[in-house]
């Protein structure tokens, strides 16, 4: 019996001191793994009971304070990892801040004699380039140490659409980041066009501290990124291309992958048409579809068949075929296939058109996939293995100029004569007599 009761006692104490002292272990508020709490933590939420009320957890899993009660005076330490009364900043400071406690809160301000020997030359902002934005980005610490409110950055466009700015540390810095979108008349963008490629520039603006005296310049420097034009990319840079998007199914033992659709004013496909844009009849466009998930050493994007309806019914009654078994139709509207069937893309171009009495036009098209190992160029070459097989069809709008609105001019100069020349010219001649 005393063994059994020395046992139990040693278990008790082995128990107890494995809770760490400085740990929190109260019921008020509870802790969450208590079986009556059930309490779980979240970056968004931090840690409540099933119930709602605020939990402590025995072991936090978030890494910082949002486990804890700071306005309590608990703190997560990350040496223990639990809630503890001492004071702690978690997340951690950047190595150019300090913690400190401020109004009872944990918090990390600038530690500018890091930067006491730094001037304005030395303020080197840097800027990345990736996808469709345009990102820059410098020390806030840096910046309040040479005398400028970070929190004043600004573009050009002060609008509250066009600016971005949000912290991160970076190679234990504390930087602000700025992204601007990288679209063609986007809050003061400035666009060059190249064959290949779209140069965008803009201004970032940085106010110095208010104070009663003026000593420093705000600081202004522009940043600029270069992006490859492709049918695909270019999208990314206009504010409003006409296109359009649909995912297909797996088929085939095909996986699903992404079409889109597009208008184009160029034969490379590179400068979309954007939806402001209104065409006049006979206007050249060109249509690009392409499948950015298709693997394309092994399948090809193939249009089987593009046609044009005056409303937004695909199965009107009133329309023009325009590329039919995957070549362009012998039809009213000039239609050129300039690629189908060897790549993920197809390119088409056609002459604009209207239908009597509409001033819009809807082009459908629907594609297929091609295994590469079949000859996918040719006229209905896959058209019968696809008729089986119901082809997605994907559409867009183009708006057109009303005819009615279109002021016509005269293409000569005829001079007016008047009646009384006419009629003496005529009697003239019916006087006069040949030889």
């Amino acid at each position: 019996m005393k063994v059994f009761i020395f046992i139990i006692v040693g278990i008790i104490t082995k128990q107890v001191s494995a809770v760490d002292p400085e740990c929190y272990a109260g019921s008020d508020p509870p802790l969450c793994d208590d079986a009556a709490c059930g309490g779980t933590c979240d970056a968004f939420n931090g840690c409540n009971c099933n119930n709602g009320v605020k939990c402590f957890p025995s072991n936090c899993i978030l890494d910082s304070n949002d486990c804890c009660d700071v306005d309590s005076g608990w703190y997560y330490d990350s040496t223990k990892p639990c809630c503890t009364k001492t004071f702690q900043c978690n997340p951690r400071c950047a190595s150019d801040e300090v913690c400190v406690e401020s109004n009872g809160l944990p918090d990390c301000p600038c530690n500018v004699t890091v930067y006491k020997d730094k001037v304005i030359g030395d303020f080197k902002p840097s800027v990345s380039c990736a996808g469709s934005t345009m990102t820059t980005s410098f020390s806030k610490c840096e910046l309040q140490a040479l005398g400028y409110n970070f929190s004043s950055v600004h573009l050009f466009n002060t609008s509250e659409i066009c600016v971005y700015p949000y912290p991160e540390i970076q190679n234990g810095i504390r930087m602000t980041f700025v992204q601007v979108a990288a679209l063609v008349g986007w809050c003061g963008n400035i666009d060059t066009v190249g064959s290949s490629d779209i140069y965008f520039t803009n201004n970032l603006y940085i106010e110095a501290n208010s104070g009663p005296l003026i000593t420093k310049n705000p600081i202004t420097y522009n940043f600029s990124c270069v992006f490859n034009r492709t049918m695909q990319t270019s999208l990314n840079f206009f504010l409003n291309p006409i296109s359009s998007t649909i995912t297909i199914p797996p088929q085939n033992g095909i996986s699903s992958y992404t079409v889109t659709l597009a208008a184009y004013s160029d034969e490379t496909c590179t400068l979309p048409l954007q939806g402001s844009n209104t065409l006049t009849v006979g206007t050249i466009l060109y249509l690009g579809i392409f499948s950015p998930d298709l693997n394309g050493d092994a399948f090809s994007l193939r249009a089987e068949k593009c046609y044009a309806t005056p409303t937004n019914d695909s199965n009107s009654n009133l329309n023009v075929i325009l590329v039919d078994g995957g070549c362009a139709a012998d039809g009213s509207v000039a239609t050129t296939v300039l690629e189908n069937g060897v790549s993920t893309e197809a390119r088409i171009q056609i002459s604009s058109f209207l239908f009597q009495g509409y001033n819009d036009i809807f082009i459908y098209c629907s594609v297929t996939i091609c295994n590469k190992s079949e000859d996918c160029t040719k006229c209905n070459s896959v058209s019968a293995r696809a008729a089986d097989t119901i082809s997605p069809v994907i559409s867009i709008k183009l708006n057109l100029e009303d005819l009615n609105n279109i002021e016509y001019t005269n293409s000569g100069h005829v001079k007016g004569v008047s009646w009384a020349l006419l009629v003496s010219t005529l009697l003239a001649y019916f006087y006069v007599k040949p030889f």
